[in-house]
C-alpha cells in the first residue's frame, strides 16, 4: 500500500508554483499525495503531476469561528477517511486549523511558516491573537519550519514551553539546473524588476513613488505580478494602472507565468517588502546571477549581503532612492563582479535538493 500524504494550503497557485518540484519528487518515490486547497484554479496543474485535489471551505480573509468551525469539521472527515501517514501545512490558516485536526487526530504533521506576514506587522491586539493560534496549531507538530533567522528567533519563543520544536530551512529552496547562470554581457545597469502581489506591504507606493523621480535619468522599472484582494493590504486596481500610465519610466506587465525571461534581462531585481519569510523571487534571481535590492526587513536580509546587491530601509522612499542610484553606479567590472558573487550565493545556501531532502525525511 503506498504511503499517503497531504498538502494544505490556502490557495492551489502557492502549492504549484512553489512546492510542484518537492511534490513531484513526492510522486516519484511512490507516494500519493493529496491537496487540500479551498480554490481549483491550480487543480488540473496540480492533477496534471499526479496528484488528486480536494477543495475545502478554508476562506483567506475571514475572521469568523463559524466559518472556521466548518473548515475543522470538515478536516475531521476528510483526515478519518484518507489516514493519512503525514500532513503537511502551509500558509497561516492551514498552519493553525489542519495543525489543530491533526493533534485531535494524532497524525503527525509539519507546519510551514513562510513568512509571519501581515498580522505581525501590524502588532497590538491581532498579533496576539495571531500568536494564541499559531500556538493552537502548532503544539505538536513535529518541525514549524521558518525561512528566516528573525522568524525563527520569534518562533522559538513563541513555542519555548510546547512539545514543538522550530527549524530554519532555505525556503522552498531553487532548482539550480532550471534557474540557471547567464551571460552577464547581455545586461544594461539601469534596469529594474519587481515581481510580486500588488500589495501595500510588499511596498508598492513607495516604488512607484521613487521610480517617478528618475524618469530623466533612464532608470526604469518593470513590474510584474497579479493584484490580490483577498489580501488586508491589496491595492486598488484601477487606481495602480492609472498611476503607472502616467509614469514614463514604469512598465507594468502584468501577471508571468514564466520569469526566467524577465529575471535575465533585467539589471537588478527589486524588493521594498515590508517582512517576508525567504522570497522565491530573489532566491531565483540569485540563482540566474542576477543581483538584488531589498528592504532591510526579516527575509530579505538572510539573502543581501555585499555579494548579492543592496539594503534599503522599508517604508523610506530617500533610502530606496539612494540604493537604487548606488545600484545603478557601479562600473562595469563591479557589477560584473557582483552578478558572479549572486550565482555562487545561491550556489552555496539555496539548493532545493537540501529542501526536499528535509520534507522527504519525515516520510521515512
Amino acid at each position: 500500500m503506498k504511503l499517503k500524504v497531504i498538502f494544505v494550503s490556502n490557495t492551489s497557485w502557492y502549492l504549484y508554483n512553489f512546492y510542484n518540484e518537492l511534490i513531484t519528487f513526492f510522486i516519484n518515490e511512490g507516494i500519493e499525495v493529496i491537496i487540500l486547497s479551498p480554490d481549483e484554479e491550480y487543480f488540473e496543474k496540480l492533477s496534471s503531476l499526479g496528484v488528486s485535489c480536494h477543495s475545502i471551505p478554508l476562506s483567506r480573509r475571514s475572521l469568523n469561528p463559524i466559518s472556521d468551525l466548518i473548515l475543522v469539521k470538515k478536516l475531521l472527515i476528510i483526515y478519518k477517511e484518507i489516514n493519512p501517514a503525514i500532513v503537511f501545512n502551509f500558509t497561516i490558516k492551514p498552519n493553525i486549523w489542519s495543525g489543530f485536526v491533526c493533534k485531535k487526530l494524532k497524525i503527525p504533521y509539519v507546519n510551514t511558516i513562510s513568512g509571519l506576514g501581515s498580522s505581525f506587522i501590524a502588532g497590538g491586539l491581532l498579533k496576539k491573537i495571531t500568536v494564541y493560534l499559531y500556538r493552537l496549531g502548532g503544539s505538536h507538530a513535529l518541525h514549524n519550519l521558518v525561512m528566516n533567522e528573525d522568524d525563527y528567533e520569534k518562533m522559538s519563543c513563541i513555542f519555548s514551553d510546547l512539545p514543538t520544536k522550530v527549524k530554519k530551512i532555505p525556503g522552498t529552496g531553487v532548482d539550480l539546473s532550471s534557474f540557471t547562470y547567464k551571460s552577464v554581457q547581455s545586461r544594461q545597469n539601469n534596469s529594474f524588476l519587481y515581481i510580486g502581489r500588488i500589495l501595500t506591504d510588499k511596498g508598492i507606493n513607495e516604488l512607484l513613488n521613487v521610480f517617478s523621480r528618475f524618469e530623466d535619468e533612464g532608470i526604469s522599472l518593470n513590474i510584474i505580478g497579479d493584484f490580490d484582494s483577498g489580501n488586508p493590504t491589496s491595492i486598488d486596481k484601477r487606481l495602480f494602472l492609472e498611476k503607472v500610465k502616467n509614469i514614463d519610466n514604469i512598465n507594468y506587465l502584468g501577471y508571468k507565468s514564466d520569469v526566467k525571461k524577465y529575471i535575465v534581462d533585467a539589471s537588478f531585481v527589486i524588493l521594498p517588502s515590508y517582512r517576508e519569510g525567504l522570497p522565491r523571487v530573489l532566491m531565483e534571481s540569485l540563482a540566474m546571477s542576477t543581483p538584488i535590492v531589498a528592504s532591510n526587513v526579516p527575509g530579505c536580509v538572510d539573502l543581501v549581503t555585499n555579494q548579492t546587491g543592496f539594503l534599503f530601509e522599508p517604508k523610506c522612499e530617500l533610502s530606496l532612492l539612494h540604493a537604487i542610484r548606488k545600484a545603478s553606479e557601479l562600473s562595469s567590472h563591479e557589477y560584473a563582479e557582483l552578478c558572479r558573487s549572486s550565482r555562487k550565493f545561491a550556489e552555496d545556501n539555496l539548493d532545493s535538493k537540501n529542501v526536499i531532502n528535509h520534507y522527504i525525511s519525515y516520510c521515512k
